[in-house]
């Protein structure tokens, strides 16, 4: 729907919008902004998103008051709930940044300056009205108590006493008070209502009806058939009106929604209650609460169900989140609602949900199949409404592309990925500046790919291609690390830039141009540090990731100095992190830890090398048992560090174990990908001949260093530099 269809009314207090083909009225003064996002424009509110299809233009038309500014080509504000400005930038009472476009900047101030002049004119007026139950003594304690929190907390605190029956005014009261005991008692009183919401509803319908047909009519309603429960109860003679009864069952599916947006609306408030042990039993429970409601009564629209699954996902709960996305995909796949438009939608985000916990759980397989229902559905919605899902389209050829990397199906990798840049080429040539964060994903992932494929000259220049998209996207590239990231598209441009240096920096360092590597490095390493500085949750493991990047390429250029003093940052924070949330972490920091063992084993610190070794090991050994395809690779490395150490320290029968166990799984996967996986094999190999030849089994290791040659003049017109040094190495053994 787009154009005016989406707006249905326009009053001076409130526009009606068309959301998921309901009607939602929303008041003009609880518009926080609104913003351009994909194919849709999202109107944020207090409490909730209205994402419609619509452009911001016409909505900006079409709202026509003067208490909202067009603050940068994306974004509407609404000057009522502007705390403060400063350059580039609005702050919102409720903390969220809004980018200002420079040409808007002094239009911006002037607007906010009158705003300022009212409001002073109109916290008196809503002093001088306030009931006359507070006397001036327990005004004036009930002004100071509240000074202790933010000024824009004021007027909701006059609201709440003003009008003591509205729900969410009071509940927000309670959250930004810090009484979450009686956000706890409101959920209780919820349950009461809707107890008493069904008993009303029995005693409605029940009249001089029998309790068997009575009991049967519940039965029929609880499925959905609203007609059918009408025909049995045969409301017309009993009632004597056309459709009374029929208004009696919608009016209780009516409640019913209220009350699952309730629930939904105090779960979003426990999860504010960040210093209560029991909060994510109690969000849990509110949830589980709100999805009966929706099943005992058939609801419509399944809101707990999707809001649920979301939320166990972010917790990375994915079997749990895993069991209700299936079946909240299963009731949008059922019945009428299948042919729905927005019932397509959700599914093709419901797809999304399932193939990533299919990932995080070690079934590739399953994820794979998902990722390919959802372009399915994606390009049967993509043939009905013209071009309105490209980006879409684009974003799930890249997940698959990332479940393909994991297990190295590199030229199915590099088709999906060069499908997802076309599109997000062509989105960013037709809408300038909505795409190019995508656009800029794929640089990333494509010049990293290319690097993997040892195609070094493609992979420089897509990644400095990425680089330049990065600096003319950021809203202040001259400033950006001058606090402009706080806007969070800015931020995660800066981010992506960051990433994008981190894979030149891996292509310099693989292809052994060290020099070029430390400085890429070190501009990845000093954007993180300032990104982690200002919001240490999101980016912290990118700092430490980082952090190990640039000590391994101190290692390879022998300044282990230098390499140590950044393990040493780095590893505190891959230990504090793995704390809060182990599995999440687990991949890059065996990786780390084994980096750190390789270090001091060159070191002489052989003791400390063998410790971290192990943690490492143990680690990929874990992550191997629950998915061999994708981390067999890594726990081959891990092997070959532990041999390295263990023939150090002289432990041989120790180091051969380790070491053929790594030649067998790289045998594995130089079968499924020969060109990939042929450069470590052949440095297995010749390890493992080294090993024969302490051990004085001297035809053993004449035979493993024939089989390291005969790899080695396979990759020699594919990559001089490791050809080159194998036959160095193997011939200084024989």
């Amino acid at each position: 729907m787009q154009g005016k269809e989406a707006i249905l009314k326009i009053s001076n207090e409130y526009i009606e919008v068309i959301e998921d083909r309901q009607p939602v009225r929303i008041r003009l003064q609880d518009i926080l902004f609104a913003e351009v996002y994909r194919t849709k424009c999202i109107i944020h509110l207090q409490l909730r998103e209205v994402k419609i299809h619509l452009s911001i233009d016409a909505l900006y038309d079409m709202i026509n008051s003067k208490s909202f500014i067009r603050c940068h080509r994306s974004y509407i504000a609404n000057l009522d709930h502007i705390k403060a400005i400063r350059v580039g930038e609005l702050i919102l009472d409720n903390g969220v940044l809004v980018p200002i476009s420079r040409r808007k900047q002094k239009e911006a101030q002037n607007a906010f300056d009158e705003v300022q002049i009212r409001r002073a004119q109109e916290e008196t007026e809503i002093l001088s009205k306030m009931p006359a139950v507070f006397n001036n003594k327990a005004l004036a304690a009930m002004k100071a108590e509240f000074a202790l929190l933010e000024n824009e907390y004021w007027d909701l605190r006059a609201a709440a006493y003003k009008n003591p029956c509205n729900r969410d005014i009071k509940t927000e009261y309670l959250r930004i008070s810090g009484r979450m005991n009686e956000v706890v008692k409101a959920i209780s009183d919820l349950q009461s209502e809707i107890v008493s919401a069904d008993t009303t509803f029995n005693e409605k319908v029940a009249s001089g009806i029998s309790t068997s047909r009575l009991k049967q009519a519940r039965k029929m309603f609880n499925s959905g058939d609203i007609e059918g429960t009408k025909q049995l109860l045969d409301f017309d003679e009993m009632v004597g009106e056309d459709n009374k009864q029929n208004e009696i069952l919608e009016e209780h599916q009516r409640k019913m929604i209220s009350k699952v947006s309730e629930y939904i609306y105090l779960a979003d408030i426990l999860k504010t209650d960040i210093n209560n042990p029991d909060r994510f039993f109690n969000i849990k429970k509110v949830y589980r609460q709100a999805l009966n409601i929706e099943i005992k009564h058939s609801l419509p629209k399944r809101s707990a169900a999707y809001r649920y699954s979301e939320y166990l996902l972010g917790q990375t709960d994915y079997k749990t989140s895993l069991k209700y996305a299936r079946q909240h995909l299963k009731w949008l796949e059922s019945g009428e609602r299948a042919n729905d438009l927005a019932s397509k939608e959700e599914s093709s985000e419901m797809c999304v949900w399932i193939a990533e916990c299919y990932m995080n759980l070690g079934e590739l397989d399953l994820s794979e199949q998902m990722h390919k229902k959802n372009l399915e559905i994606l390009n049967t919605l993509q043939n009905e409404h013209s071009d309105k899902y490209e980006a879409l389209l684009a974003m799930t050829y890249n997940n698959l592309a990332d479940l393909y990397f994991e297990t190295h199906r590199y030229d199915e990798v590099e088709e999906l990925l060069n499908s997802a840049m076309d599109i997000r080429k062509r989105l960013a040539e037709k809408e300038p500046g909505s795409h190019e964060l995508g656009l800029i994903e794929s640089y990333a992932n494509l010049g990293y790919l290319y690097t993997l494929m040892q195609r070094y000259d493609e992979g420089e220049i897509i990644l400095k291609t990425g680089l330049n998209v990065c600096k003319q996207t950021t809203l202040d590239p001259t400033n950006m690390l001058n606090g402009y990231h706080n806007n969070a598209k800015n931020q995660l441009v800066i981010c992506n830039q960051g990433i994008t240096y981190n894979n030149l920096a891996y292509l310099y360092d693989r292809s052994k141009r060290y020099p070029e590597a430390v400085a890429a490095y070190n501009e990845s390493l000093t954007i993180f540090k300032r990104l982690a500085d200002e919001n240490p949750a999101a980016y912290e493991h990118d700092l430490a990731l980082a952090y190990n990047n640039l000590a391994m390429v101190y290692s390879n250029m022998r300044m282990y100095k230098e390499s140590d003093e950044l393990y040493s940052m780095c590893i505190p924070i891959y230990d504090r992190l793995a704390k809060e949330n182990e599995s999440t972490y687990d991949e890059e920091r065996s990786a780390v830890y084994g980096n750190y063992a390789d270090l001091l084993r060159e070191l002489g610190r052989l003791e400390d090398a063998e410790e971290i070794g192990i943690k490492s090991l143990e680690i990929r050994e874990t992550m191997s048992k629950r998915n061999p395809d994708a981390y067999e690779y890594d726990l081959a490395i891990s092997l070959n560090s532990m041999a390295l150490i263990y023939k150090a320290m002289q432990r041989y029968d120790e180091a051969l174990s380790a070491q053929e166990k790594a030649v067998a799984i790289q045998q594995r996967l130089v079968s499924i990908n020969p060109l990939v996986f042929q450069p470590k094999l052949l440095t297995y190999l010749i390890n493992q001949a080294d090993l024969y030849k302490a051990l004085g089994r001297g035809t053993e290791a004449e035979e493993k260093y024939k089989d390291a040659l005969a790899i080695a003049e396979n990759l020699k017109d594919s990559n001089t530099a490791v050809f080159e040094e194998a036959v160095e190495r193997i011939n200084t053994s024989l």
